[in-house]
């Protein structure tokens, strides 16, 4: 079953600044990372980024505003060196993050609002 596009998708061509948790023997690393914004929605996002991120991935956005919103990456495809990815960005409640994994929040959500 294909998934629909729910939001409108804007192009762009914005510097974005996210962090990854991966588990390295036994250990949770926080890596932070930059990418290139593609496109964006109020839904999610597709960038480009140099790390080889997997699909589950939950990551943490830093928006214009300097607040933050979390996303899971639901694909990822190599592009020459870098990577290709498309996140569905998710609310930053304690109960929508334990659902895929990820920690609590101290920042409310900001549906509604614009992205980056």
């Amino acid at each position: 079953m294909e998934q629909t596009k729910v939001a409108d998708r804007k192009g762009c061509c914005e510097v974005i600044e996210f962090s990854v948790a991966v588990l390295n023997d036994n250990k949770i690393r926080i890596i932070d990372l930059t990418g290139r914004a593609i496109n964006v929605s109020r839904n999610g996002l597709c960038f480009i980024t140099h790390y080889p991120l997997k699909a589950g991935h939950v990551l943490k956005f830093k928006t214009s505003m300097g607040r933050y919103r979390h996303g899971i990456v639901l694909w990822i495809k190599e592009l020459g060196d870098d990577y290709i990815a498309g996140a569905e960005l998710i609310e930053s409640t304690p109960a929508a993050l334990s659902r895929c994994g990820g920690t609590k929040s101290h920042t409310p959500s900001s549906a509604g609002r614009p992205v980056f």
